[in-house]
């Protein structure tokens, strides 16, 4: 932004200088002129003629070619005809060097102004800061995704009404799992521009996922909406499939991520689909299987899971509504910052719980607990119901389990997250 302003007032001064260079060259051009007309080169040959005519006349008495009144009146003609050309060629006074500057002032005063206006009515100072920001987080190597959004956040104050904003956050947000903030920016891009059924779907995505996997009133209704304005929208087809699979609908899931996979140009979000359609595929034959096992009393086949026993220090149990969110959270140990291939929604009144987690706890069909060999989980109590860690939720050290048929890992909600994200 300091660049931009820079360059805008070399401009200026510039423009502002070819406005008043005829100023300081006025004086000089008045002496040269003044000099000029007094010479009069005009007049000075108009003289020059009147005396040989002159000396013709005299020259011609002499010889008496003419007489003395002839003579008189070629003097008196030639003399009228010397003052009527001196006052044809007679010119204007010149006014003073310093005439007129105020209209040169005046003139550079609507420059600085008219510019300043236009770039006010066009321009877009609010997008080159913001612009500007990004920039310098990017020409810094060091700079995490909590230095982006960190650094951007305070325009949401100053630039509230700027979509660019919000669209700018709204991704870094998603990217940090803060999915409730990634929805409000949703809502202010839609409150800001136009309502499109992809906007209301990825709304819906976003609520979804904070509200622990599941569709709440709000987010049913924002997926009905983007589903009846576009039925082959990807990201609203995508969302609907993943319901539909986390409750056993795998014909439903199937169905809709065949949708959305022959509707998205990217080959990640083809393959996410496909592998999606895969597991629901298998997921549908093993429940047909264990119905099967059941009326003949085998065994269903075993698949992936992995057993967390979660417990909370006595020294904040009773502190704490039984209404508080609990949430179980697997990860890839390959990708800590990448998002949960598990996730599993509790409440405060319910612990110490045992639980499983599988496949169908996961937040996207091609980021399934099945696909690590390994996982590591953590539980943390949200005050605020946030699917991403707040200042003040309490949370367990964080414990690294196969996924397999491996003895259950204790997880003991024990310390407090401060601002940093560290212990308090």
């Amino acid at each position: 932004m300091t660049d931009l302003w820079s360059g805008l007032a070399l401009l200026t001064l510039l423009a502002l200088a070819f406005v008043a260079l005829p100023l300081f060259r006025a004086a000089r051009l008045h002496r040269a002129q003044t000099a000029l007309e007094a010479e009069d080169g005009q007049s000075g040959e108009n003289v020059r003629l009147y005396r040989r005519e002159r000396q013709a006349i005299e020259f011609e008495r002499e010889q008496g070619e003419l007489t003395e009144d002839e003579a008189h009146q070629r003097r008196l003609e030639l003399d009228t005809r010397l003052l009527e050309e001196t006052e044809t060629t007679q010119r204007a006074a010149l006014g003073a060097p310093a005439r007129g500057r105020w209209l040169v002032a005046l003139a550079a005063l609507l420059l600085v102004a008219g510019s300043g206006v236009t770039y006010l009515s066009v321009g877009s100072a609010d997008n080159l800061a913001l612009y500007d920001t990004a920039q310098t987080l990017k020409a810094t190597p060091e700079a995490t995704l909590s230095d982006y959004i960190e650094a951007l956040e305070p325009y949401t104050e100053t630039q509230a009404d700027n979509p660019r904003v919000w669209e700018t956050l709204f991704p870094l947000y998603r990217q940090a799992s803060r999915f409730g903030d990634a929805e409000h920016a949703l809502e202010r891009i839609i409150a800001l521009g136009e309502r499109t059924p992809e906007l209301v779907a990825l709304r819906a995505q976003m609520r979804y996922f904070d509200h622990g996997m599941q569709l709440d009133d709000t987010g049913r209704t924002l997926l009905d909406d983007a589903l009846a304005r576009a039925p082959d929208n990807p990201t609203a087809n995508s969302l609907a499939g993943l319901v539909a699979f986390h409750g056993a609908d795998y014909a439903q899931a199937i169905d809709r991520w065949q949708t959305a996979a022959a509707r998205y140009q990217e080959p990640g979000s083809v393959r996410a689909m496909q592998e999606g359609i895969r597991i629901a595929r298998e997921r549908a034959g093993l429940t047909a299987e264990a119905q099967h096992d059941a009326k003949t009393q085998r065994a269903p086949k075993a698949q992936a899971a992995s057993q967390v026993d979660v417990a909370i220090a006595s020294r904040i149990d009773g502190d704490v509504p039984d209404a508080t969110t609990v949430f179980i959270i697997a990860r890839d140990p390959t990708t800590p910052d990448g998002p949960p291939l598990a996730v599993k929604r509790l409440t405060y009144a319910q612990l110490p719980a045992e639980v499983t987690l599988t496949d169908r706890d996961a937040m996207a069909p091609a980021l399934v607990l099945s696909s690590a060999s390994t996982v590591e989980v953590q539980a943390r109590l949200s005050r605020s119901g946030n699917a991403a860690p707040q200042p003040g939720d309490w949370v367990s050290d964080t414990q690294r389990v196969a996924v397999s048929d491996a003895p259950a890992v204790r997880l003991t909600i024990d310390h407090r997250l401060d601002s940093d994200g560290g212990r308090d």
